[in-house]
């Protein structure tokens, strides 16, 4: 289960990180 929580979070991180690297584009 924890494992799964982990993977879940990571996969946040990788889409924020994402969303960053697209807002910097922009601006």
């Amino acid at each position: 289960i924890e494992a799964i929580v982990i993977a879940e979070h990571l996969k946040k991180e990788r889409q924020i990180a994402r969303y960053r690297s697209l807002i910097k584009e922009v601006i």
